[in-house]
């Protein structure tokens, strides 16, 4: 809405304390910390609906290197997962 309209834009990028001291501060420890909290839910609720211990999360994309450092539950990170998988794709279809 309007009102929001002056409030700053922040990065994603880990805030030097989860408390923030100014307005900015404060919307980035939020925004990291939801993302960070989101991946280890959702790897959380699968984890529970699969009911299987060996299971090995890769954090992968854009933010798999911000974000993934300070999930719970990632187990490594692989920024370029996809384009690998493109990479040996296109080696196969070439022979």
């Amino acid at each position: 809405g309007r009102k929001t309209a002056k409030l700053p834009r922040v990065e994603l990028t880990p805030p030097d304390r989860v408390i923030g001291r100014r307005t900015e501060a404060c919307i980035q420890s939020g925004v990291f910390f939801s993302a960070v909290d989101a991946v280890d839910g959702i790897v959380r609720r699968i984890l529970e609906e699969w009911q299987r211990d060996d299971v090995y999360v890769v954090a992968t994309g854009g933010y798999a290197t911000t974000v993934g450092p300070h999930a719970q539950t990632v187990d490594h990170i692989e920024p370029f997962l996809t384009l690998f998988g493109l990479a040996l794709a296109g080696r196969a279809i070439r022979g």
